[in-house]
């Protein structure tokens, strides 16, 4: 069994199996429970990001603006305004989405960046859905995000 925070959760590790660790931002608890996602194995990553898209997936099927943004940034929350997520959303000539699979996982500066291969109900069509990840104070957080 891995290392453990204050809060008995596992720990991620960092390509070398160590717990990465930031010290010198923010103090006590906060130091401990950062992580830089530049850091993490994919597995690791995918853990913390696949919850978060399922989420904001899962709002986006009902037309439920407060689920869909749940992950954002406070910059994609000013984006996405329950107006703007229904003009995204209707038409639903896809249907709802289903199934996706990871594609690739791509480390930049700025925070991490997933590809999937994005199923819907209504289509046999394949789309592709990215998001870009990035480090906050309340945690990882959705900074971008399309379906196309």
């Amino acid at each position: 069994m891995g290392p453990r925070g204050a809060r008995g959760e596992c720990l991620p590790r960092d390509r070398n199996d160590r717990v990465p660790s930031h010290g010198g931002r923010g103090s006590g608890e906060e130091r401990e429970h950062f992580r830089a996602l530049q850091d993490l194995t994919d597995e690791a990553f995918l853990a913390l990001a696949e919850p978060m898209m399922d989420n904001c997936l899962a709002g986006s099927n009902v037309l439920n603006h407060e689920q869909h943004v749940r992950d954002f940034t406070e910059r994609m929350k000013a984006i996405v305004t329950p107006e703007n997520l229904r003009r995204q959303l209707t038409p639903r000539r896809h249907g709802v989405f289903t199934t996706r699979t990871v594609v690739g996982v791509f480390r930049q500066r700025a925070g991490v960046g997933v590809v999937w291969l994005q199923r819907c109900s209504a289509s046999d069509d394949e789309l592709v859905n990215h998001a870009i990840f990035v480090d906050t104070p309340e945690g990882p957080k959705i900074d971008h995000c399309l379906i196309c």
